[in-house]
């Protein structure tokens, strides 16, 4: 099933990809690169991409600490967040990633729809793997 890739690389794989994912969209939202590139409805305002941009990067942010905090690396900060949070936003996340895979497979029109599909199946994957490997049992992660 999802044994083949330890937890922990998928984690860190994950976390990588949730990066360089805030980065890209940061990248659109300051306008480095331009968003027509990537909304090919030329009716979009910029200030429908700027919502939807920031509302990406939000829900990019809170997956990469929740990422983060699954690897110990915010261990630091002596915080702690219920396990069943964690795996809530995790299977939310999964759903999502799977969610938009398959419709940008089943709309894609471009190489690029075929590549953003492909990331989006490799999260959905990904954490998925760490769902599926995660003990149950554990009823919080301290950060």
């Amino acid at each position: 099933a999802l044994n083949f890739v330890p937890k922990k690389l998928a984690l860190r794989i994950s976390l990588g990809v949730m990066v360089l994912l805030i980065l890209f969209h940061l990248l659109i939202q300051v306008r480095i690169l331009p968003f027509t590139l990537f909304w090919e409805d030329s009716k979009v305002m910029s200030n429908q991409m700027i919502t939807y941009e920031t509302a990406l990067i939000v829900a990019d942010v809170i997956l990469a600490i929740v990422l983060s905090a699954q690897c110990g690396y915010l261990r630091f900060l002596r915080f702690e967040i219920p396990g069943w949070l964690i795996r809530n936003l995790m299977n939310v996340s999964c759903m999502l990633f799977a969610f938009n895979a398959l419709t940008d497979y089943y709309t894609a029109d471009s190489l690029r729809d075929v590549l953003f599909a492909t990331i989006s199946l490799c999260m959905a994957f990904l954490t998925g793997t760490v769902l599926f490997q995660t003990n149950t049992s554990a009823t919080s992660t301290t950060l």
